[in-house]
C-alpha cells in the first residue's frame, strides 16, 4: 500500500477528521432530534432530501467535477462560473414549476436549499483543486454546528420545517466562509458569465454526466417515494431516519475518500501513469474493505439493539431496516468512492447507460415488491439488487484502471 500511504492518506485523514467531527455532531444531534421531532417531520425531511439529492446532481451540470480535471486557470474559471450560473437558473426554474404542483415539501425553502447546495459543490471543488483540505474540513464543521443550532431553536419554538431550516442555514454559512477564502480570490477577480464556454470545454459532463448522475441518485432515493405511496409517511420517517443515522458514520469515510481519490487519480491520469492508477484502485479498495467489514457485521447483528438503545424504542423499526440495509451500505462504502474513476476516464456514456439500466430495474422491482411484500422484505430485495449492480460496477472500474 505504498502509493496509498504516500499520496492519498494525508488528504484523506485531513478530510476525514473534518467529516468525523461533523458527523459526530450530527449523530449527537440525532439523539436530540429523535425526541424533538415526530416521524412525520422526518418523513417530510426525507422527501426534501430526496428532492435535493436528485436535483442536486444536475443543478450545476456536473461542472463541479470538471473543475478537478481542468488543465489551466482559464479553463477552471469558465467551468466555475458556468456551474454557478447553471445553479442559479435551475433553482429558479424549479421554484416556478413547483408553484403549480401540489407537493409535501416547502417550495421556497427547497429552492433556496438547491441554490446553496449547488454553490457549495462548486466552492468545495475549487478548494479541492487547490489542495485546501483544511479549509474544506473546517467549513464542513461550521456547517453542521450552525445547522444544529438553528434546528434546535426551530424545534424549541415549534416552527414548521425546523429540520429543513437548520439544513439550509448551515449550508448558507459554509458558503460564505468558502466564498471569502484564498482559493476563491482569483476566480472572483475574473467573472465569466458565458456558460457556453464551460459547456464547450466539458460537453460530456454537462450532458451524459448530468443525466447519469440524475439516474444514479434517482435509483438510490426512489424508495422514499414508493414507501410513502404504499406504506405511509410514518414508514418514510423510519426509512429517512435510518438513512441519516447510517450515512452519519459512513459519510465520514466515503465523502473524504471520494474527494481524495478523485484528485489523486486525476493527477495520475494527466501524468499518464496507468500502472500506478491500477495500484491506487486496488490499495484503496482493500483499505476501505478492511475499514468497513467489522461495523457492517455489527450493524447487521445488533441493528435493533443499537437503535433502541441510542434513539429510543420508537425507532425499533428503523433498527430493523438498518440491519437489512447494512450489506448494501458496505458495498457502497467500497465502490462508491472508487466510482470517481469513471469521471477521471470520462467514461460518462458508459456510466449513463449503466445507470439507465439499473434505475429501470430498480423501479420495476420496487413497484412489484411494494404491492406484494412487507416493507422489510421490500428493503431486503432492494439491498440485494443494489449489491448486484455494485459488483458489476467494480469489474468495470477494474478494467478501466489498466
Amino acid at each position: 500500500m505504498f502509493y496509498l500511504k504516500n499520496n492519498l492518506l494525508k488528504p484523506f485523514f485531513t478530510l476525514s477528521t473534518g467529516n468525523f467531527l461533523a458527523q459526530g455532531i450530527n449523530f449527537l444531534m440525532m439523539l436530540v432530534y429523535s425526541r424533538m421531532f415526530l416521524k412525520e417531520d422526518f418523513g417530510i425531511f426525507g422527501l426534501f432530501l430526496t428532492t435535493l439529492f436528485i436535483l442536486g446532481e444536475v443543478i450545476n451540470l456536473k461542472l463541479d467535477q470538471a473543475i478537478i480535471i481542468a488543465k489551466d486557470e482559464q479553463e477552471m474559471n469558465s467551468t466555475f462560473w458556468g456551474g454557478i450560473l447553471s445553479g442559479f437558473i435551475i433553482s429558479i426554474l424549479f421554484y416556478l414549476i413547483v408553484l403549480f404542483i401540489p407537493v409535501t415539501i416547502p417550495k421556497i425553502l427547497t429552492a433556496f436549499s438547491l441554490l446553496f447546495w449547488s454553490w457549495n459543490q462548486m466552492f468545495n471543488s475549487v478548494a479541492l483543486k487547490n489542495n485546501a483540505y483544511t479549509l474544506i474540513a473546517g467549513s464542513r464543521i461550521l456547517q453542521v454546528i450552525i445547522s444544529a443550532i438553528i434546528t434546535i431553536v426551530m424545534g424549541k419554538w415549534d416552527i414548521e420545517y425546523g429540520l429543513i431550516w437548520g439544513f439550509m442555514s448551515g449550508y448558507l454559512l459554509q458558503n460564505l466562509l468558502l466564498l471569502f477564502s484564498d482559493p476563491m480570490k482569483a476566480l472572483m477577480q475574473k467573472v465569466d458569465w458565458n456558460i457556453s464556454n464551460s459547456l464547450k470545454t466539458h460537453p460530456t459532463f454537462a450532458t451524459f454526466g448530468s443525466a447519469s448522475s440524475l439516474l444514479n441518485v434517482l435509483g438510490k432515493y426512489i424508495p422514499t417515494v414508493f414507501l410513502k405511496k404504499f406504506y405511509g409517511l410514518s414508514t418514510v420517517g423510519d426509512f429517512s431516519f435510518t438513512q441519516r443515522a447510517l450515512l452519519a458514520p459512513v459519510g465520514i469515510i466515503t465523502a473524504a475518500m471520494s474527494k481524495a481519490y478523485y484528485q489523486q487519480s486525476a493527477a495520475l491520469e494527466l501524468a499518464q501513469k496507468q500502472q500506478e492508477q491500477r495500484r491506487l484502485l486496488l490499495e484503496t479498495a482493500k483499505f476501505l474493505c478492511l475499514l468497513g467489514i467489522i461495523p457492517c457485521v455489527l450493524l447487521a447483528a445488533l441493528g435493533i439493539w443499537l437503535f433502541t438503545t441510542f434513539f429510543g424504542e420508537t425507532w425499533a423499526e428503523a433498527g430493523k431496516m438498518a440491519a437489512i440495509l447494512s450489506p448494501m451500505f458496505f458495498a457502497s462504502f467500497i465502490v462508491g468512492p472508487l466510482s470517481m474513476l469513471l469521471d477521471v476516464k470520462t467514461a460518462l456514456k458508459w456510466e449513463f447507460f449503466f445507470n439507465l439500466i439499473q434505475t429501470a430495474v430498480k423501479l420495476i422491482v420496487l413497484y412489484y415488491c411494494c404491492q406484494h411484500l412487507s416493507v422489510l422484505s421490500v428493503l431486503a430485495v432492494w439491498s440485494a439488487v443494489n449489491i448486484l449492480f455494485y459488483i458489476i460496477l467494480w469489474f468495470k472500474l477494474f478494467n478501466l484502471s489498466k
